[in-house]
């Protein structure tokens, strides 16, 4: 009858060693670590607790009670510059890998199993390394993104590009792309993207929708996160090892004379494994 969850574990084996860090608080995260005294072998558990997560349309021209910015930067988002949408303008920092300063991160709390939806489009095509979408955030050196950003590669003439969808996972400041997609149009005025994710246990699984209808599998992937917050973004971005190492890499970060304004029509999410 407690009100915070108390997770007991036990191991079949009398050579293995339980650790257990209980959940502080709801939502919260309690930390089972099993360690084998003979090999040193490690694994590790989360079971995270929550309650149900809340959407948003982004009509009532600001964040709900739900809501929490990371390093906010009131001057570069807004909710009347199109109206019925959330407007994040991109500015210097992102979280991958070292650089972890990206400013106007929206979250809330989610720390369950879940599907997100978000719809978006950009005020011009991004220029490398610019990049916005859904987040799922432990924190700075873990999460993982499903993001609409620039094209990292060039072609042989230096034409422009419309975009890349890609599916990052970081875990303790290692950055890996899972699975990447260029896209055919430009991402801009009324030729939106929807962008899908999906959260079981540690898999996520990415999805995305370039004719706004039927969804695509981008990829899946694995990340032990915990006390998780999810919700979007918009940066400038940095330059990854994984960017580095594509072949006909465009080292050219200059930015357009015009922002990087990205309007997101709404946030979707719908909870699984809540009681």
């Amino acid at each position: 009858n407690s009100k915070i969850p108390v997770v007991k574990a036990s191991a079949s084996n009398k050579d293995i060693e339980v650790n257990i860090t209980q959940a502080r608080e709801v939502p919260g995260t309690a930390v089972v670590i099993f360690i084998d005294n003979n090999t040193l072998e490690k694994n590790t558990y989360c079971i995270n607790f929550d309650n149900n997560s809340t959407g948003d349309e982004f009509n009532s021209g600001s964040a709900g009670n739900q809501w929490g910015w990371i390093r906010e930067n009131k001057v570069n988002h807004s909710y009347s510059a199109k109206p019925g949408f959330l407007t994040i303008t991109s500015e210097p920092g992102d979280v991958s890998e070292g650089s972890n300063n990206a400013k106007n991160m929206l979250l809330q709390s989610a720390n369950t199993d879940w599907t997100i939806e978000t719809k978006l489009a950009g005020s011009r095509a991004p220029s490398q390394p610019e990049n916005a979408g859904i987040i799922a955030y432990e924190n700075d050196d873990n999460f993982v993104k499903l993001m609409f950003r620039a094209v990292i590669k060039t072609t042989r003439l230096r034409v422009a590009q419309p975009g890349t969808i890609d599916f990052l996972i970081e875990e303790n400041g290692i950055a890996k792309s899972v699975a990447s997609f260029n896209l055919k149009s430009e991402i801009v005025g009324e030729n939106a993207l929807l962008l899908k994710l999906e959260k079981k246990g540690n898999i996520y699984t990415a999805y995305y929708s370039a004719d706004g209808e039927a969804f695509k599998t981008l990829g899946t992937g694995d990340a032990l996160l915990k006390d998780i917050r999810a919700g979007l973004f918009s940066c400038d971005g940095v330059i990854t090892q994984s960017m580095t190492s594509t072949y006909y890499f465009d080292s050219d970060t200059t930015k357009p004379g015009t922002p990087f304004n990205v309007s997101f029509d709404y946030f979707h999410i719908t909870n699984s494994g809540v009681k």
